[in-house]
C-alpha cells in the first residue's frame, strides 16, 4: 500500500500498465465445484448447523493451503465474508465473533496492501464532507450510542477507502463466475431446506443472515449478460426463496434492480423482457400454491394481498410495517439541513411525540434501553440508518452512482453495480454487510474506470 499526493485533474492520467498487461481470466472447474459445495453447505443450517456457520473460515484458509493466484484469492476472500452466519435469531448457529472479526480485519488488511491510494484536488469534496460529518457529530446536542458510533466510524473509513483508491491496479478484484456458482449452491440448499426441514408455521425465519441478497445474484448475473431466457428460468427459484426469507425490502429492491437491468440490456424489446420477468414471478407463486403453501402466511408476500385492502399507499405502508412507517415519518420531518446533511456519527432519533409508543418491549424492533429513553438508534432502512448520520444527500448520490452503473454497456460493470445496490439496501445494517458493500463498490469503481 502507498499513498500518493497528486495535483492533477483525474485518474486517467495515472499509469495503466497493470490494466493493459492483465491477461484474460480463466475459471477453474474444480474451484467452481468447490465454491458450489461451499455455498450449499453454508446454507445447511438445519442438517449441518455447526459446519454451516464455519464455512467462512474454510474459505478463508483455502487459498493459503492451495496457493491459488491473487485474483481467485480475492474472490474466495469475498465469499468468506458473505458466508458468515452473522445472525441466527437465537434459532440457528452463528459464526463465532472471533472468526467474524478475523475475516473482517483480514480482508480489509489484504485490500489495503494490494491497493494504492491517491489524494488530489478531485478528492477535496469527499475530504471536506468527512470533516463536516465529524464536526457535525461534536455539535450534536444529544447523547451518542457507542455501537452506532463505532459502526458509523467504520462506514466513514470505508467511504474514504473506496473514494481514495487508485484505479490502476487489481482491476479484476472479484471473479463473477465463482460468486454465481456459490449463490447457485445457496439456492439449491435453500430449496432443499424448504422441502425437507423448514416450515413457516414454526414462527422463525428461514434465514436471518445479512447476506440473503446473494439469492438474487444468479438472476442479475444472467440479466447483466443479456441471457434473458436463462434469467427467466432462474428467477422463479430465486424469488420463491426470497418469498420464504420473508424480506419485503429484498423483494422490492430485487424487482427494481432486475427491471433496470432488463431495460438496460433489452431496450428495443423491453416489454418482451418484462413479460418474461413477470411470468417467472407468477411461476414461483404457482409453485408455492401447488405445494399447498398458504401464501398469506409468508410475510413478504402479504404485501400483494394487503395492497388490495387499502385505498392509498400510506395506509398500506402503515399497516404492513408500522415501525418502519414511524421511523420514516420522523426522519423525513426533520429540518432540511439535518435531512440532507445528517446529524453526525453515532446519533439517534428522539421520539418527542410518542410516535413509537406502540412498539412492544420485546427486543425485536428496538432494545429496552431505546424504548425506555425514547432515543432510537437501530433504524431499519438503509436510507434512514445512513441518512440520519451522513445525510440523505450523500445516500442518494451513492444510489445514483450505482444506478448509473446498472446502465453500463459492459455486463460486468452493470452486474457489480446492481450487486452493490442490493448490498446497500439489504445488508448495511451489519458490519459484515457494510464491508461487503464497500468491496463491491471498490470493484465497481475499478471496473468502470476502464469501461
Amino acid at each position: 500500500m502507498s499513498i500518493i499526493y497528486k495535483n492533477i485533474d483525474n485518474n486517467s492520467q495515472y499509469s495503466t500498465s497493470s490494466h493493459t498487461n492483465h491477461k484474460s481470466s480463466t475459471t477453474s472447474i474444480p474451484l467452481l465445484i468447490f465454491v458450489f459445495i461451499m455455498g450449499f453447505a453454508s446454507a445447511q443450517r438445519f442438517l449441518l448447523p455447526e459446519l454451516s456457520s464455519l464455512i467462512c473460515i474454510i474459505l478463508l484458509v483455502f487459498p493459503l493451503v492451495t496457493g491459488i493466484h491473487d485474483k481467485q484469492y480475492l474472490t474466495i476472500f469475498f465469499l468468506s465474508i458473505v458466508s458468515i452466519a452473522d445472525l441466527g435469531g437465537l434459532v440457528y448457529s452463528e459464526t463465532p465473533s472471533a472468526v467474524k472479526y478475523l475475516i473482517y480485519v483480514s480482508i480489509l488488511g489484504f485490500m489495503a496492501l494490494k491497493l494504492d491510494f491517491v489524494i488530489n484536488k478531485n478528492h477535496r469534496y469527499i475530504l471536506l464532507f468527512s470533516v463536516f460529518v465529524v464536526l457535525n457529530t461534536f455539535l450534536h446536542p444529544n447523547s451518542l450510542d457507542s455501537y452506532t458510533l463505532a459502526r458509523d466510524i467504520l462506514t466513514l473509513f470505508l467511504l474514504l477507502f473506496v473514494s481514495l483508491s487508485l484505479a490502476t491496479k487489481n482491476i479484476y478484484l472479484i471473479e463473477a463466475k465463482y460468486i454465481l456458482y456459490f449463490s447457485i449452491g445457496i439456492l439449491a440448499s435453500e430449496i432443499f431446506n424448504i422441502f425437507s426441514s423448514y416450515t413457516v408455521l414454526s414462527g422463525d425465519y428461514l434465514n436471518y443472515s445479512s447476506f440473503k441478497f446473494l439469492a438474487l445474484f444468479p438472476v442479475i448475473y444472467f440479466l447483466s449478460y443479456r441471457k434473458y431466457y436463462t434469467a427467466a428460468i432462474v428467477a422463479p427459484i430465486s424469488f420463491m426463496v426470497i418469498g420464504v426469507y420473508a424480506s419485503r425490502m429484498l423483494l422490492i429492491t430485487g424487482i427494481l434492480v432486475c427491471l433496470i437491468l432488463a431495460f438496460n440490456g433489452f431496450r428495443k424489446s423491453f416489454w418482451h423482457t418484462l413479460l418474461l420477468f413477470v411470468i417467472s414471478i407468477v411461476i414461483s407463486l404457482i409453485i408455492l400454491q401447488f405445494l399447498d403453501v398458504d401464501l398469506q402466511a409468508y410475510r413478504v408476500l402479504s404485501i400483494f394481498f394487503t395492497m388490495n385492502s387499502f385505498n392509498d399507499l400510506t395506509s398500506a405502508a402503515l399497516f404492513l410495517d408500522p415501525v418502519r412507517f414511524a421511523e420514516n415519518t420522523v426522519f423525513f420531518e426533520q429540518n432540511l439541513f439535518n435531512l440532507l446533511l445528517g446529524n453526525g456519527l453515532g446519533t439517534g432519533i428522539i421520539d418527542e411525540t410518542g410516535i413509537f409508543s406502540f412498539v412492544p418491549n420485546d427486543g425485536a424492533a428496538f432494545s429496552p434501553k431505546e424504548l425506555n429513553e425514547s432515543h432510537f438508534f437501530r433504524l431499519h432502512d438503509s436510507w434512514t440508518w445512513i441518512g440520519f448520520r451522513f445525510g440523505l444527500l450523500a445516500y442518494l448520490l451513492f444510489v445514483f452512482w450505482g444506478v448509473k452503473g446498472c446502465f453500463s454497456k459492459n455486463p460486468e460493470t452493470a452486474l457489480f453495480a446492481a450487486f452493490m445496490l442490493l448490498a446497500l439496501f439489504n445488508a448495511t445494517f451489519s458490519i459484515g454487510g457494510l464491508i461487503a458493500c464497500a468491496v463491491l463498490a471498490l470493484h465497481y469503481k475499478l471496473l468502470s474506470a476502464y469501461r
